[in-house]
């Protein structure tokens, strides 16, 4: 599976999804299904890439903002989520993660969901039986590179650094309640 065909196979699954992206896994699984296990093994390897790619400080922050929190397993669903929205939109938000603010609207930020998407390809390889050594070779591991953490002290320095993400998504009270 190439990236092009990897970008086609999210592409042709991505309609008439909203920001709870699991009928759309569920879609990607079914054509997955019968592929090839070097296929399955390159579908999985490229979703570690991409999810790398996206390993960046400004999109962690843009996930805080969006979430009113954020944490290793949030970032890593966040990552899944956007990629689920098609290489166009994927590469949009990584070069300006305020684009993010045109897929979701703040009163629908509760219902993102990306259906297990980063381990998608491993379920499938396991429930097959197939060699987790084989699937080493093929797929590779998940890494997340280090990046530095240039966190706003204040909601002030967020507005300051962050205005369009500011102001479609700060939400104080969430924030109070989810750090409490």
């Amino acid at each position: 599976m190439t990236h092009d065909t990897f970008w086609q196979l999210i592409d042709s699954t991505k309609r008439g999804c909203g920001p709870d992206r699991r009928a759309q896994v569920a879609k990607i699984a079914k054509a997955l299904a019968d592929v090839p296990l070097k296929d399955l093994g390159a579908f999985q390897r490229t979703v570690h890439q991409l999810m790398k790619q996206a390993y960046m400080f400004d999109l962690m922050v843009a996930a805080f903002v969006v979430n009113s929190y954020v944490s290793d397993d949030l970032f890593m669903e966040f990552r899944a989520w956007l990629i689920l929205h098609g290489r166009k939109t994927f590469e949009r938000v990584l070069a300006d993660p305020d684009a993010v603010t045109r897929l979701i609207a703040k009163r629908d930020v509760r219902s993102i969901h990306c259906g297990n998407f980063p381990e998608l390809g491993t379920r499938l390889w396991l429930d097959r039986g197939a060699s987790v050594s084989q699937y080493v070779k093929l797929a590779g591991y998940a890494r997340n590179p280090t990046v530095k953490q240039d966190w706003p002290e204040s909601k002030e320095a967020f507005r300051e650094r962050y205005p369009v993400l500011y102001k479609a998504f700060w939400n104080p009270q969430r924030i109070k309640a989810m750090h409490s």
